[in-house]
């Protein structure tokens, strides 16, 4: 059972209620510009050391100074080409006159790759037809990503987080969560291979607060190491 819990708050990419839609604010944090609905990752290694991190994330935009949320930034390590982004796919739902929903690509020659420096890219881009009400929600793979941290937090709520590791039981990861606010945790061992999951509901927002100078050391997070 408690596999179909964990399963069912996963929505299907492109898969939009109209509940979704229709939502005017956060229950659980009212002053919410924006709402993440869903913030899933999963990182996968296999025998040979190579890592691939799949993201899957979709913000409800409440109300118009939450549409600064629909610019998009996905940093990477690009020195010697060690991480790339790849099976970027991103789109924006909207209600219509008639109550439909419709849903607006992000077209690929609109997606850009800026160098930060000697060391770092970003992937950045905007999604279309973004208003107050609407749902934006995109995916993408990192391959060659080394392990990271995962952060439930972020400057505006979220409501359903999910981070699962994925290795070969010859690599043993240590993913220790750092965190305040209760998570869920699952641990299961398939076929040589040691299956982590976590998950987090309804997170308030870590909103800027001027005396944090290191705000990622407040957030809500899960740090992972390889144990030697």
């Amino acid at each position: 059972a408690a596999q179909s819990q964990n399963e069912k708050n996963i929505p299907q990419w492109g898969k939009i209620e109209k509940s979704d839609l229709e939502l005017n604010e956060c229950d659980f944090d009212k002053n919410a510009e924006a709402l993440v609905l869903f913030d899933g990752g999963e990182l996968y290694g296999n025998d040979y050391g190579n890592v691939e991190l799949k993201r899957h994330i979709r913000i409800k935009i409440l109300n118009d100074k939450g549409l600064d949320h629909a610019n998009i930034k996905i940093p990477f390590y690009s020195f010697k080409g060690d991480e790339s982004v790849k099976k970027l796919d991103a789109q924006t739902f909207n209600i219509d006159a008639s109550g439909n929903i419709v849903a607006t690509k992000v077209e690929k020659k609109l997606v850009y790759e800026k160098k930060l420096n000697k060391r770092y890219s970003e992937i950045v881009f905007t999604f279309p037809e973004v208003k107050a009400g609407s749902i934006i929600e995109y995916k993408y793979t990192i391959t060659g990503a080394g392990l990271r941290n995962w952060y439930f937090q972020r400057s505006i709520p979220v409501k359903y987080s999910r981070y699962k590791t994925q290795f070969p039981v010859e690599f043993e990861v240590r993913s220790q969560p750092m965190t305040s606010l209760p998570y869920n945790s699952e641990r299961k061992s398939k076929a040589n291979v040691n299956v982590h999951t976590f998950t987090m509901e309804n997170i308030p927002a870590l909103r800027d607060e001027p005396f944090i100078s290191c705000e990622s050391d407040y957030l809500q997070r899960i740090e992972s190491r390889l144990i030697a």
